[in-house]
């Protein structure tokens, strides 16, 4: 993906590591502050997010999702836990 990515300009989060344990294959990941549940939570109790903020996120996640298509990926797991998110970065797939 980084080759088709080489800016990360596509809000995927970054790769850092793979190996296997007891044989299962562990992904290590940059660590992000939050998910999309918690960002609901924070920012979003009782009233929801205003909509710009849920047009940036669809679109984010949109460009993710086409990467990772290009890249012949397939997330089998979107969920709001899975939407990764800090304070000072876009949120990335």
């Amino acid at each position: 993906m980084k080759q088709q990515d080489p800016r990360d300009k596509h809000h995927c989060v970054l790769m850092l590591d793979d190996f296997y344990h007891r044989n299962h294959l562990c992904i290590v990941f940059e660590g992000l502050s939050m998910n999309l549940r918690e960002v609901l939570r924070k920012y979003g109790k009782g009233v929801g997010l205003h909509i710009r903020a849920v047009k940036s996120y669809t679109q984010q996640l949109l460009m993710s999702l086409r990467l990772l298509e290009k890249c012949g990926l397939i997330h089998a797991d979107l969920k709001p836990d899975n939407i990764l998110a800090n304070e000072s970065k876009l949120p990335t797939v």
